[in-house]
């Protein structure tokens, strides 16, 4: 059986398969280097389409100020086909009229001939079916691309040009419909998450007494406190330390046993309030011959470099990065407590950034930082009702995510099955949703 027959076992007998070459044109149409500089074009990049098919934005630039790699033209009812980078899944129909749209030399631009729908090749662009594709013929680990060639050979299931019409009406429909809820519960989860962080805000810098008497804090972000709290700077109630990167191009300083803190972690650290492993592990040796070293359990990290702010306990001895500050709490401040002053802290980190391509915050800032010092007690109090708010709240934040994740898996399913056959669409009324996750 030959790898078409078992990719397009279910396709219908009165459907044919072509090659995308003979579909559509590829790359038809491209600017020279004799445009006039002062053109203005509509540029999209490979960041500006999303996952979900979706072009986010376009750039508005003079053709001389462009990136070298601007350079495909564009129009729509083409298809572009990201061709590097190829596991982002940026595939994406244009469907904009703005006039002078050009696209990056790291998409493929499919412009489809008269007999094909335009939403048909689209639809079969974003099925799993070519995305496997196109993935299977990359080359390449880490930034993995695949030749505008090598898509221009991929088959294609093709329906007679009146069913590819209903097909494409059809998932525009339902793909509609399953995009809108799609937004409302990514819209919840963006309200619980501000909920979320109003908790910790209200908790960490009013307290959990609603009639305590409050006195003015004398620092803008942090205003009102409660009146028998204290105000100080954190290098009074935390020992700080920074951090480095030992060598990268010794071997015998890395894949070792001991964790090391890096940006690379920022997921973890969004995700995690205690983290216990990184992305890269140095070793002794490393540790030994740089100006890092072993900071102890329960050390709180931030980030004071481009991503601005991200934070954790340390649930085990780690070293970190010269990207993050760890603050070895002393006795009159709570590892979690001073973890959550930081996660209200963002506007004033912001605030304090600095620096046009990566921000940073200064140490001379990073040392003027302060929190609010409740008692011991009370911060105990404080934690313990935080993280009963924060459990309950998180949980319904993860169902919804599941939601959300089960309905684009479906969209894709639904995608997938349309255009390769397995469903026949002009069965399907206007009001007919088969098994639509809620």
């Amino acid at each position: 059986m030959t790898r078409e027959n078992v990719r397009f076992k279910a396709l219908p007998p009165h459907w044919r398969v072509e090659r995308i070459k003979y579909l559509a044109s590829v790359n038809q149409n491209t600017l020279g280097e004799d445009t006039d500089e002062d053109l203005e074009i509509q540029y999209i990049d490979i960041s500006n389409v999303d996952s979900q098919g979706r072009v986010l934005e376009h750039q508005l630039v003079r053709f001389g100020d462009a990136p070298s790699r601007a350079r495909r033209i564009v129009r729509r009812g083409d298809t572009i086909v990201s061709t590097v980078r190829t596991y982002l899944k940026a595939i994406a129909y244009i469907d904009s009229t703005d006039e002078n749209l050009v696209c990056s030399t790291g998409f493929a631009v499919l412009t489809p001939k008269s007999y094909v729908h335009p939403k048909f090749l689209a639809y079969y662009a974003r099925s799993t079916d070519f995305i496997d594709e196109v993935v299977a013929r990359s080359v390449g680990v880490s930034y993995p691309a695949v030749n505008a060639s090598d898509v221009a050979d991929i088959s294609c299931p093709v329906a007679p040009h009146d069913e590819q019409i209903s097909i494409a009406s059809f998932l525009d429909r339902e793909t509609a419909k399953l995009d809108a809820l799609v937004e409302k519960k990514q819209r919840l989860v963006e309200l619980l998450q501000e909920k979320r962080q109003a908790l910790i805000t209200q908790a960490v810098t009013k307290g959990l007494d609603p009639n305590v008497p409050m006195k003015d804090s004398g620092i803008p972000w942090l205003g009102e406190v409660p009146a028998h709290w204290a105000v100080r700077r954190i290098s009074r109630v935390a020992k700080m330390e920074s951090g480095h990167t030992p060598n990268k191009q010794e071997p015998s300083y890395w894949d070792g046993d001991v964790p090391w803190v890096s940006l690379n972690d920022s997921k973890r650290l969004r995700k995690d309030d205690v983290i216990t492993e990184t992305e890269f592990y140095t070793t002794e040796l490393g540790i030994q011959n740089s100006s890092a070293h072993l900071l102890p359990k329960d050390t709180v990290v931030f980030s004071r470099d481009a991503t601005i702010g991200l934070c954790a306990i340390l649930g085990r001895p780690m070293a970190v990065s010269q990207h993050f500050i760890g603050w070895v709490c002393g006795n009159d401040i709570l590892p979690k407590y001073l973890l959550m002053v930081f996660k209200c802290m963002d506007d004033e980190l912001q605030r304090l950034s600095w620096g046009s391509t990566v921000k940073t915050i200064g140490m001379p800032d990073v040392k003027r930082l302060v929190t609010p010092v409740p008692p011991k007690s009370e911060q105990v109090q404080i934690v313990q009702k935080l993280d009963e708010q924060l459990a309950k709240m998180d949980l319904l934040i993860k169902k919804i995510e599941t939601q959300v994740a089960a309905i684009v898996e479906y969209r894709q399913a639904l995608i997938s099955a349309a255009v390769t056959g397995e469903i026949d669409v002009r069965h399907y009324a206007d009001n007919e949703v088969s098994a639509l996750p809620s």
